[in-house]
This record gives structure tokens, sequence and C-alpha cells, in this order.
């Protein structure tokens, strides 16, 4: 039997526990939730990347929100189109098994370009299944971030990066203005290469150090409020 002592210690372990935040990973055929977040990681980031930082600020407090990953290599300059078809199923699959549930999208640096390729460069329109049900898009070192967007935040709005998206992708891309953040380092020399700044490989990884609250507060304010009730569990478990 316990002691008084070891017994209220125990209480208080349960309570903490109990009070932390459920760190969900989804593997794509589990329940539906109100929020559910795509990340796209980095170039040769392990799942889910900085990102996890994004993810456990997005979802702090929120009974009904998790993540999946993005299923792509990220290796290569080749990996991008298989990130962007891999994306496009990923959503397509997630949003007809869950109609009444809330995406968001995010990727960082290779991600970024793989998001912002999905939004621009697969025929999705916003007011169109699956991307109606698109509540915010953020994007992280874009290496083909085009100067003076109307969502460009950061001291790097107005550079180009390193292979900026063409004239029609971007056109296509505007489509999702009204819920996409491109956030860009003016030192960062992958998304403000013509800035006259290089800040080196720090300027290009530390978005998440210094940007997370404000992006999780935007992917909350755009997809979190009045939202709908979760869909039927869909046959399937989320991963902690």
């Amino acid at each position: 039997m316990l002691s008084p002592k070891a017994a209220a210690a125990f209480f208080n372990l349960f309570l903490l526990v109990s009070a932390a935040p459920r760190k969900r990973q989804s593997d794509g055929i589990g329940s539906c939730t109100n929020l559910h977040i795509f990340l796209g990681r980095g170039w040769n980031e392990p799942y889910p990347g900085r990102q996890q930082l994004l993810y456990d600020a997005t979802c702090n407090g929120l009974a009904s929100c998790d993540y999946e990953d993005i299923r792509y290599d990220a290796t290569s300059t080749g990996s991008v189109e298989s990130g962007r078809a891999s994306g496009i199923s990923q959503l397509q699959a997630y949003t007809q098994r869950c109609p009444n549930s809330r995406v968001a999208l995010s990727g960082y640096s290779q991600g970024a370009n793989v998001i912002a390729d999905m939004l621009a460069d697969s025929g999705l329109s916003p007011s169109a299944a699956p991307a109606n049900q698109i509540c915010a898009a953020l994007l992280f070192g874009d290496p083909n971030h085009v100067p003076n967007q109307s969502y460009n935040v950061g001291g790097g709005a107005g550079f180009s990066g390193r292979w900026p998206r063409s004239q029609s992708s971007t056109d296509s891309l505007n489509n999702f203005a009204g819920v996409l953040r491109s956030w860009c380092n003016v030192d960062d020399p992958v998304c403000a290469s013509n800035s006259g700044q290089d800040g080196g490989e720090l300027a290009h990884t530390n978005y998440f150090q210094v940007y997370t609250n404000e992006a999780a507060s935007f992917i909350r304010e755009k997809c979190v409020g009045s939202q709908p009730s979760p869909d039927p569990p869909g046959g399937g478990s989320l991963c902690v």
C-alpha cells in the first residue's frame, strides 16, 4: 500500500500526464480529427523534422488535432515531384474519408516546394474537393520563393528564392492566397538568394525557433473556432 506521501506524488504525476497534450501522428487510416495537419519535411530531414515544434504549438490544448507526414524521400530535386504526387494522394484519401475535417498544410525547405507544388501544379481549386477543406497552408524557406506576394512574411518577403516559381505557377498558387503564408528570412540563401545577405545554414534552419508561435497562431486563427464535430472513427488508430 502506498504511503500518503507516495500517493500524493503519484496523483500529482497523474495530473501532469493527463494535462499534457497528446502528441498524435496519424497512420493515414485512423480516426478523423477536427484539424489534420500534413507536414512536408525538409531535405534529408527525419520525419517530421523541425516542424514537430509547430505541430506541438498548434495542437496544444486542442482535443481533436493530429498530423500526417507527406511520404517522400526528400533526398534530391527529383524528390519534389514524388512528394507532390504523394501529398495529393494522401490529401484526397483523407478528405474523402473525413469530409468534415479541416486540413492545414505545412512545408519547410524542400517540403515547402512540395506543398506549393501541390497547390499550384496539381489542378486544385480552393472551391472544390479536396482543396476546399484546406484552411491554412504554410511555407518556410521556400526555394521557389517569389518576391512581393501578398502572403509573404519576414525580412525576405521582397526577394527571390534560388529557383523562383514561374509566373503561371505563381498565378495558380495565388488562388490560395487567403489561406497561405510564406516565411522567408532576409539572410536565408535558399529563399532570399538575391538579398545580398547570407546568414548561412542558421538563417535557413531557425524558422521554428523564431516563428513557431506566430505560425501556430495563424493556423488556429484560420482553422479553429466553430468547427464541426469530427467524423466517426474510420477503422484504424492513431499512432501516439
